[in-house]
């Protein structure tokens, strides 16, 4: 049975640098959706939803702990809606040039409430790593190091300016570190 668990997770200082999210969704398979985050060079605290089985559930949260982050499961429920399917990854080929690219992504209104970091990382051989980012009640704003082959970075942001959040590139070293 699909179940949904509501997440407060906090990121002390050695983890804030990792792409801890995208390495969980992985290693679970479970669909995560970012609600709300704030993240500095020195903390973050993420809002999160994640979807699917018990046993998946019980590995990303096991994940999470054992990366040090700090998880409070604010709630718990049966997932009664379909689960969202993985996509199809894209190919790529072991030869390709390695791409790293700084973006400022914003997500407007009901874009927030789709898992579309989620579905980029499963889509595509990329990791992400947020490394700032704001939210508020319609806006969300994440300034991210995304990196993997070059196709399928420039095919990540394809996908995300696809889905109607805007991308672009951070001009400054904010996010240096």
């Amino acid at each position: 049975m699909a179940i949904q668990h509501e997440l407060e997770l906090t990121f002390p200082t050695h983890t804030v640098t990792r792409p801890v999210l995208c390495e969980m969704g992985r290693s679970s398979g479970v669909v995560f959706n970012i609600i709300s985050a704030n993240v500095s060079q020195h903390r973050g605290r993420f809002h999160l939803l994640l979807i699917g089985e018990e046993a998946q559930i019980q590995a990303a949260e096991a994940f999470l702990r054992e990366a040090g982050v700090t998880v409070e499961v604010l709630s718990s429920k049966p997932y009664r809606a379909a689960l969202p399917v993985a996509p199809e990854r894209q190919p790529s080929r072991p030869d390709e040039p390695r791409a790293r690219k700084k973006l400022w992504i914003t997500f407007i209104g009901e874009v927030r409430r789709e898992p579309l970091t989620w579905e980029m990382a499963a889509r595509y051989d990329v990791t992400f790593d947020i490394r700032q980012s704001s939210t508020g009640e319609s806006v969300s704003i994440m300034a991210i190091l995304l990196e993997g082959p070059e196709s399928h970075v420039e095919g990540a942001i394809a996908f995300l300016r696809g889905h109607g959040a805007e991308v672009e590139p951070i001009e400054k070293t904010v996010l240096e570190g």
